[in-house]
């Protein structure tokens, strides 16, 4: 399939990360907590549904 024949759709719904694409949200908190002024966890993670 050529991406011309691909069809996108927008949408604001979010799921839960794929496997595919999860990380280590410990290791980023913990980044964020160290590198970012008045940053609190905790967080939470999705991503939209498309991708």
């Amino acid at each position: 399939m050529s991406t011309a024949d691909r069809t996108y759709s927008r949408t604001d719904l979010v799921v839960p990360v794929l496997e595919q694409h999860c990380f280590d949200d410990t290791a980023l908190v913990t980044w964020m907590t160290t590198n970012i002024d008045g940053f609190e966890g905790p967080i939470e993670l999705a991503q939209f549904q498309g991708g």
